[in-house]
């Protein structure tokens, strides 16, 4: 399935993987689950020209099961691609799939309500990770998805649509958060200096650093 909305997208919506009826439709996001993450959309953000839908994997799963690493590796580079060539300034992930994806990190339940920057190439932005819809809907079951948009049915979905506004209140001020900067352990080393060897020398030019750390205090280690 390819991905669908904006060309020039502030906010990059990616998800797991698509179902069958979803491949099917050539919509992401338009199944049962789908439709609870649309209904939670803030109002501004439902007819938005500024989002666009993908999936970490492009292609439903048998029985709709979680994909492999070897199926998220094949569709990767077509993703980061297409990142590439959008360049939004926030991508939202839903679910642990994304989460791993974007960042290395696993554990959405942990994760869900924070933001972190990530990197794909050149390109940084702020990474969202949210609960999966689906997670939010099998808490209660699709049959009562017809229900006012004001009542939540299980704390589930109550933590799903308060981290989903809670991540496009922060995109509606998303120059606030800074440079989503990654840094990459050759930043991290700049203007670092490294003793190999302990000998009088190699202790002196650490305790003139202590000392200069102090702002000329008496030596720390007297």
């Amino acid at each position: 399935m390819k991905p669908t909305g904006a060309d020039n997208a502030l906010v990059y919506m990616l998800g797991e993987r698509p179902t069958t009826d979803e491949l099917g439709r050539r919509e992401q996001f338009s199944d049962g689950a789908g439709r609870l993450l649309r209904k939670h959309l803030p109002p501004v953000w439902q007819e938005s020209k500024l989002l666009r839908w993908n999936n970490v994997v492009r292609s439903a799963t048998p029985k709709g099961r979680t994909p492999t690493s070897i199926e998220v590796a094949c569709c990767r580079k077509s993703v980061e691609d297409d990142i590439l060539a959008t360049r939004p300034k926030a991508v939202i992930g839903f679910g642990n799939l994304p989460l791993e994806w974007a960042t290395g990190r696993t554990g959405i339940t942990m994760w869900t309500g924070r933001y972190m920057p990530m990197r794909v190439g050149d390109h940084h932005c702020w990474f969202f990770p949210v609960i999966s819809p689906s997670y939010a809907l099998k808490s209660f079951g699709e049959k009562s998805l017809g229900h006012r948009p004001d009542k939540f049915r299980s704390e589930i979905e109550f933590q799903f649509y308060l981290h989903l506004k809670q991540a496009f209140d922060w995109v509606d001020r998303i120059d606030d958060l800074g440079d989503p900067r990654v840094h990459s352990q050759h930043d991290a080393l700049q203007n670092v200096d490294i003793e190999r060897h302990c000998d009088d020398a190699a202790a002196s030019r650490v305790l003139k650093h202590i000392n200069a750390m102090y702002d000329g205090a008496a030596d720390p280690c007297d």
